[in-house]
């Protein structure tokens, strides 16, 4: 993650993350484990949306 980008929906940025340390790492997996374990993802989840913008460096297109 690189630092000075923008928060998401939750406030939470990567210098807060980074700052956290190991063990917010470690329960951050772990929320993930369960979240993707259950099958239930949080409406919080939903709220964001990602873009892909073109920089116009290497191909402007990309498939998933």
């Amino acid at each position: 993650m690189k630092c000075g980008k923008a928060a998401s929906p939750s406030g939470i940025i990567t210098e807060m993350l980074k700052a956290a340390g190991e063990e917010v790492v470690e329960l951050m997996r772990e929320l993930a484990e369960v979240v993707f374990n259950s099958s239930l993802i949080p409406a919080e989840w939903e709220e964001s949306i990602v873009l892909s913008l073109f920089k116009g460096k290497g191909h402007g297109l990309q498939t998933w």
